[in-house]
């Protein structure tokens, strides 16, 4: 009898010890139907924030094809300038060609070219933000220079992104050539506007008079328009 109550207490010790393993780690059963409503869930948060990613790169395609469409439609109505370059060095090339309208001028007033640009009296700077200008005299002819400078850089814009970037300019060298009549020997004033090839930091070699027409140098073409 004694053993009997002994194997019933021991039992129930043993339950005992059960029952406060269970209490302090309790055991969390998730049913089937929880399971399925919570994974959805997190399917639908990711699927949300990639469809605002492909949305926010349409919306800045979108921006960079109706830019182009607008440049495009400008440039074949307009001759609108596009692209940096262009934009820049058309800075250059007006500057230039008045350099060599002033030192024509200089010559028809004072029977003498100007040796400096601050001469010419036409208010250009000797060096801008893309640009820097100078000029060379001889007895004969007169030589203005419009050379990029080293730093140049144009702001990049890709729909609602901008980045900043090189840009490689072409240089514009003008020269204005004292021309002598042969039957008249009348000294009269023949002037081109030559620009460099290809990008360069360099200053552009002088046109040169050739048979009495001004003629670019190598590496440089005649600027027409």
């Amino acid at each position: 009898m004694i053993k009997k109550n002994g194997e019933i207490n021991a039992i129930e010790q043993v339950q005992e010890n059960i029952d406060n393993r269970s209490l302090s780690n309790p055991i969390v059963v998730q049913s089937q139907s929880e399971s399925v409503a919570i994974a959805p869930k997190k399917k639908r948060k990711y699927w949300f924030l990639f469809k605002l990613l492909i949305y926010f790169l349409l919306l800045n395609v979108s921006i960079e094809i109706i830019k182009n469409l607008i440049n495009g439609v400008l440039y074949f109505f307009e001759g609108f300038p596009c692209g940096a370059r262009h934009a820049k060095e058309s800075e250059n090339k007006q500057y230039v060609r008045s350099m060599n309208r002033a030192q024509q001028a200089k010559f028809g007033e004072n029977g003498a070219f100007a040796t400096s640009v601050d001469d010419l009296g036409i208010g250009i700077k000797t060096k801008t933000t893309n640009f820097h200008y100078s000029v060379n005299t001889t007895k004969t002819a007169a030589f203005s220079y419009g050379i990029p400078n080293k730093d140049t850089s144009e702001t990049v814009y890709f729909g609602l992104f901008h980045w900043n970037k090189k840009v490689e300019l072409r240089g514009y060298v003008g020269a204005v050539f004292l021309v002598t009549n042969n039957h008249t020997k009348e000294i009269s004033t023949a002037s081109i506007l030559c620009v460099t090839k290809s990008p360069t930091i360099s200053q552009p070699p002088n046109p040169i008079l050739n048979n009495g027409n001004p003629t670019c140098a190598n590496g440089t073409e005649e600027v027409t328009k």
